[in-house]
């Protein structure tokens, strides 16, 4: 009784980790599906974009409202006054 497992007979050659024939089976079945397809992965992308986005836009806000000489007090009632349109807007959505 060997110790070693023996090896299938047949192995498909993977491409990646991914057999290629499983691809081409994939693709067959989206095919008809082609522009929901682009679509969704567009949309996918859009929404990808928007979560970068508000990291992004929080972050200059608050690096040029907040200078040397403290917080610019212009700059600091905008940030409040978006920050609660955002907080009754998600509310309104709950």
């Amino acid at each position: 009784m060997p110790l070693v497992p023996e090896k299938p007979a047949v192995q498909s050659k993977p491409c990646g980790g991914i057999r290629v024939k499983m691809i081409k089976r994939f693709v067959t079945y989206y095919k008809p599906y082609k522009k929901v397809l682009i679509a969704d992965l567009i949309f996918a992308a859009l929404a990808s974009l928007c979560a970068l986005a508000f990291p992004m836009l929080v972050h200059f806000m608050t690096s040029s409202a907040i200078s040397e000489e403290g917080i610019a007090a212009a700059l600091f009632v905008k940030m409040i006054a978006v920050f609660l349109f955002l907080m009754a807007d998600v509310r309104e959505a709950v």
